[in-house]
Order: C-alpha cells, then sequence, then structure tokens
C-alpha cells in the first residue's frame, strides 16, 4: 500500500491475472486482498492471440481497426450484469470489492494487442497495456457532485492509465 497526500493505493491481481489497482480516500480497507472469484482462464502472451492492427478501409476512406480477438468480449449488457459494477453475494463482476472509491484495471478485451509495427500497405499494429477505470462505486461519465478528494482520486487513477 502507498499513500500519496490523502489517497491510498493497492493492487491485486484477477482471477485471469490482470492487475486492478485501488485508490482509496482511507487506508487499510483491504481491497485488493479480496480474491476475484470468477473462473477464468488466463490472458495468453501475445504471441499466443491473433495481432490487431489498423487496415485502410476504401469505402469510408479511413483507417479501421482489426481486432479478431475481441469477439466473445461483453458488449452492452443489462444492468444487473454490468461488468463494472462492484461484485455482491452471487454476482462477481471485474471488480471483486464490494465497494471502492476508484479503481482501475487492465483491459480484458483491448482493441490493439500485438508486436506492433510502422504503418505500410500491410497497416499498422499496436502494443501496450490498455487499462480501464471506474470510480466511487458508479460508472460515470463526469463528477458534477464530487467533492475536491473525489477528483483528485479520479485523476490519480487516470494517470494509471
Amino acid at each position: 500500500m502507498t499513500a500519496v497526500g490523502r489517497i491510498w493505493k493497492n493492487s491485486g491481481k484477477l482471477a485471469d491475472g490482470r492487475e486492478i489497482i485501488y485508490f482509496d480516500e482511507s487506508p487499510g480497507l483491504g481491497r485488493a486482498d479480496i480474491p476475484d472469484s470468477r473462473d477464468l482462464a488466463p490472458i495468453p502472451s501475445d504471441s499466443g492471440l491473433p495481432e490487431s492492427g489498423f487496415r485502410w478501409d476504401p469505402l469510408v476512406r479511413e483507417w479501421v481497426v482489426i481486432a479478431a480477438q475481441r469477439q466473445d468480449r461483453t458488449f452492452l449488457p443489462p444492468p444487473e450484469a454490468c461488468p463494472l459494477c462492484p461484485s455482491a453475494p452471487g454476482r462477481p463482476t471485474e471488480i471483486p470489492a464490494a465497494d471502492y472509491d476508484v479503481v482501475v484495471f487492465e483491459n480484458r478485451f483491448p482493441s490493439l494487442r500485438g508486436a506492433g509495427h510502422a504503418g505500410g500497405a500491410g497497416g499498422a499494429g499496436g502494443a501496450g497495456r490498455l487499462p480501464n477505470a471506474a470510480g466511487q462505486s458508479q460508472i460515470a461519465g463526469h463528477c458534477r457532485g464530487c467533492d475536491r478528494l473525489h477528483v483528485r482520486l479520479a485523476g490519480q487513477g487516470g494517470v494509471q492509465r
């Protein structure tokens, strides 16, 4: 656990090996120690997945992302199956803790994955660690009503991205 001002940072591992980082306004909450109870296969190395990249689409006259490895991703789940809500008994999610202030975790289905290479006729690849972030045990696109500490927590989570 590390502290930056009044912000406490703890990290743990999800069932498939991805990192999850909690940013809390109080020390010793133990959220990162809560095990992920989901039965997930480990994320394979980049060499075990199809490489994603960009390809030129002449119909729309722009570069588009080709990411075959995202075919099984979660897409528009109903509210009761939201993967970004805190876990509850009988409903495990991406966030094992029952509550959090701000959390950052690695994206389970990144669009760009692979060795990456410069553009050219074959397109361009991508690489990197691509995390998701959520705050205040709710998914919000803005901080209307957030106090200064929660804005700082969200800022620290964004720095981790």
